[in-house]
């Protein structure tokens, strides 16, 4: 079985070249919760996923920008989607294991 994310928020801003994401991850019978920090170039390939998931909504219309003094800060939240899981086979091509510590 794949594992997959559902996304409930990503945050960003222009000064960073990361992501962070808030998940529920999805391993064969296994769920559990936690942040992933991701490549910005990621971003797209999330954001295309979850769109095409739910067509009757516009994500980017779900964007909240707050700006700073010297940059903004932007959030997708997403807990109101009905479909928010994205297969990891779509991050794999860059080939990163993403590594998870759990208690």
């Amino acid at each position: 079985m794949r594992t997959s994310y559902e996304i409930e928020s990503l945050k960003f801003n222009n000064l960073d070249s990361t992501v962070e994401l808030s998940v529920k991850v999805r391993e064969a019978q296994f769920t559990f919760s936690s942040s992933i920090l991701m490549d910005m170039i990621n971003l797209n390939l999330i954001i295309n996923q979850l769109q095409k998931n739910n067509p009757e909504i516009e994500l980017l219309d779900l964007l909240i920008v707050q700006s700073a003094e010297n940059f903004n800060f932007y959030e997708l939240n997403l807990t109101d989607l009905t479909d928010k899981s994205v297969d990891t086979e779509i991050l794999n091509y860059q080939e990163k294991i993403i590594r998870q510590i759990r208690a």
